[in-house]
């Protein structure tokens, strides 16, 4: 005997169990009763797919701070000025990314430094992972002609648990003391931290 009546078609009977779908273009999802569509992630008529809620953000620094390291001292960097934060996952005041979801996170990170000269002779670029170490740059690098400038920036891949967090750490050495600072410029981003949740 067939399906009949007014309520929602079943999903056995090849329907979605719903009364209705809300989201214009909205990918549809089984939660767990009935096919609904989600109010955060739609593909549009051109098939281009767009989600809200993805956990990703860009921050950067708008203002320079001399003398914090060149003696080795490990400086965690905060960037102070978000360009976006999808989900408000990344702190301007601590400089903190902490994970909304399990999953697998793709971090990128540039800092451009001043006051390097002959006696700095060593860098370091981690991000620190709830507290280990993943090293994105270490060298002996040659500052920018005769500028005292050094760009240095790198990638990692970071699998994640939910409430884990990121920071970005740099050091210089070689000084034997704090003559290395970090640049910001407001609306450049010369010294930046992102990322985004890739699966």
């Amino acid at each position: 005997m067939g399906y009949a009546g007014p309520e929602p078609f079943p999903i056995a009977s090849g329907g979605t169990n719903a009364s209705s779908m809300s989201t214009s273009s909205g990918i549809v999802k089984y939660n767990g009763t009935s096919l609904i569509t989600s109010s955060t992630a739609t593909i549009d008529s051109n098939n281009f797919s767009t989600n809200s809620a993805q956990p990703a953000f860009l921050a950067y620094r708008t203002t320079g701070t001399g003398g914090v390291t060149g003696d080795g001292t490990n400086v965690t960097v905060v960037f102070d000025t978000v360009v976006f934060d999808q989900n408000s996952n990344y702190n301007t005041s601590t400089g903190i990314f902490t994970a909304p979801k399990t999953g697998n996170y793709l971090f990128t990170s540039y800092i451009y430094a001043t006051g390097w000269d002959g006696s700095t002779n060593t860098v370091n670029l981690n991000l620190i992972v709830n507290g280990t170490t993943m090293q994105l740059v270490y060298g002996l690098p040659k500052p920018d002609g005769n500028y005292g400038t050094l760009t240095v920036g790198g990638s990692g891949f970071v699998p994640l648990s939910a409430t884990q967090q990121v920071t970005v750490q740099y050091m210089a050495g070689g000084d034997g003391t704090k003559t290395i600072g970090i640049s910001g410029r407001a609306g450049f981003y010369e010294t930046f931290f992102s990322g985004y949740l890739v699966c």
